[in-house]
């Protein structure tokens, strides 16, 4: 037991890395990630598809002859209905491109380290070069109080990605007429 605890103990970063515990975690938040990104594309989707759909029927009903008064209405609503489009597909591809970004940054050895380093304000160097993990962490961060605000940020982040699916699959799994399959759709819906 004793040599168990010292390898644990003295264990590194990279260490850690190349355990399989954390190859499957960096799986599971990349999945995650990757369904985020799936979710948000169908649901822009839905919208587009349904903003069109109203502005069909809308000029449908008001549109019908070119001579009517309300033809500069029909313009009006049609570009409304196209800006809208254009804004709603410019976020959801920043969404997407985000979602890829974070899953990328699960694979690293201290994971979602850009993602933390940028929510404590010491990306300026990565966003000054145009890419990513150009320095380091500054030693105002690892030595200072804003540590705790990473470790907090990290606490956040395996609560919402790690914690919160297992609790609802031991949640449904515990219920009278639930199954081993119910507990897993029920930690993949917690995800989603």
């Amino acid at each position: 037991f004793g040599e168990w605890e010292d390898r644990v103990l003295k264990a590194s970063v990279k260490d850690l890395q190349r355990s399989y515990f954390l190859g499957a975690l960096a799986l599971w938040h990349s999945y995650g990630l990757w369904l985020a990104a799936c979710v948000d594309i169908a649901v822009g989707l839905v919208l587009l598809v349904r903003w069109y759909v109203g502005w069909l029927r809308y000029s449908m009903a008001s549109c019908a002859s070119n001579s009517s008064p309300f033809a500069a209405a029909c313009s009006l609503h049609f570009f409304a209905t196209f800006f809208r489009s254009f804004l709603l597909i410019a976020l959801v591809s920043e969404l997407a491109r985000f979602c890829f970004w974070l899953a990328r940054d699960a694979w690293r050895d201290d994971a979602f380290e850009a993602y933390r380093r940028t929510l404590l304000g010491q990306a300026r160097a990565e966003i000054e070069l145009g890419a990513l993990y150009a320095v380091g962490w500054s030693a105002v961060v690892l030595k200072g109080p804003t540590r705790w605000l990473d470790a907090l940020i990290q606490i956040c982040i395996y609560v919402s990605f790690d914690v919160m699916p297992f609790l609802c699959g031991v949640v449904e799994y515990s219920a009278a007429d639930a199954t081993p399959g119910s507990a897993a759709v029920a930690m993949f819906q917690a995800l989603g």
